[in-house]
């Protein structure tokens, strides 16, 4: 008895279509490798992990504390009238203060 293979296997690509068809391909993202934590209390390092580019999550090991005026483009960094801390860059910026306090402040302004 002679089968004819071809049904077959068209059966199966097509079983194969199906499968394929239900699976989230949206959802893969969410697998994608999470930014790498970077564990600090220094300000600077802070302030420049925010301006790059790309994703970055921070997490304060202990309490964080800056005066704006020891920065050198402070004076010129301002945006509606308010004063600007940084600019940040590109991606999803993260900050866990892990119970910490990042405190950034302008000694003139304080009396």
């Amino acid at each position: 008895m002679k089968t004819n293979f071809k049904p077959k296997l068209l059966g199966l690509l097509l079983v194969l279509v199906m499968v394929l068809s239900i699976v989230p391909f949206g959802a893969l993202p969410a697998f994608a490798a999470e930014p790498s934590v970077v564990v600090t209390h220094d300000v600077d390092e802070i302030r420049e992990l925010l301006r790059q580019d790309g994703d970055v999550s921070i997490k304060l090991d202990a309490d964080a504390e800056k005066n704006l005026t020891a920065y050198s483009d402070f004076e010129n960094t301002k945006w509606d009238s308010q004063y600007v801390w940084t600019k940040l860059g590109s991606g999803n910026k993260t900050i866990d203060l892990n119970g910490h306090r990042l405190y950034v402040y302008d000694q003139s302004a304080r009396s």
